[in-house]
């Protein structure tokens, strides 16, 4: 992809697989949008 700064992403759950899979969406460029449901689990 050329510009990822022009795309945005949503993810909806933040557990084992999802906290590195969103961070290194971050660190490739793109704009990650993330909702986590149970606030006293680590993110």
């Amino acid at each position: 992809m050329s510009d990822t700064n022009a795309t945005s992403i949503g993810f909806i759950g933040l557990g084992n697989m999802g906290e590195p899979m969103a961070l290194n969406l971050c660190k490739a460029g793109y704009n990650v949008f993330v909702y986590k449901r149970n606030n006293e689990k680590k993110m």
